[in-house]
């Protein structure tokens, strides 16, 4: 790769600029992890979230349901979960009282399909014995590398559209170069 001095010191710069953004964002994180634990706890105790024991659960309180409505109460944003929740409402509506069964029952087979093949999957590693957890995710990413391929054969010789998928080896290259030449 071939960067003039203009283009290396303007690479640093920004380079620069975008690692002091991700060292606060960092502290954000950090902060946000504290907040979000005390407002859990805050909430599940006074929502009564117990456990057996009878202990407060902050774990179980659905921490997008409480961002959408802080959005909504207190910086005036929409709240997207509510309107989700119309939309469900019609959708179950219609799901109960107008679409037709078969089409539903063939889809909850369908869906039932996809679990047992999942399943089938995770016990299919689960009776490896000599393999170590990164040979694992190799194997793994090669497999669904080859399952992608056949999505995308399937779906074209339908007639469905598909995204031609991203090559990312271009780019890992090209971080590998920036790396030597910026540091």
């Amino acid at each position: 790769m071939n960067l003039t001095n203009e283009q290396k010191q303007e690479a640093k710069e920004l380079l620069t600029k975008l690692e002091n953004l991700y060292k606060d964002r960092v502290n954000l994180d950090i902060l946000k992890i504290d907040r979000e634990t005390n407002l859990k706890s805050e909430i599940a105790s006074i929502c009564d979230i117990k456990d057996k024991k009878g202990e407060i659960q902050p774990s179980k309180v659905k921490m997008p349901l409480v961002s959408a409505l802080i959005d909504e109460l207190f910086l005036e944003k929409n709240n997207k979960k509510e309107e989700e929740y119309v939309i469900m409402d019609t959708y179950r509506s219609a799901i109960s009282n107008g679409v037709n069964k078969s089409v539903i029952n063939a889809y909850v087979a369908l869906k039932e399909s996809f679990d047992e093949n999942n399943q089938n999957i995770k016990e299919a590693f689960k009776e490896t014995s000599i393999l170590d957890k990164d040979i694992l995710e190799a194997v793994n990413f090669i497999a669904k590398e080859y399952y992608k391929t056949l999505l995308e054969n399937a779906k074209l010789e339908i007639g469905i559209e598909t995204k031609p998928s991203k090559d990312m080896s271009m780019v890992l290259e090209l971080i590998e170069e920036l790396k030597k030449i910026l540091k």
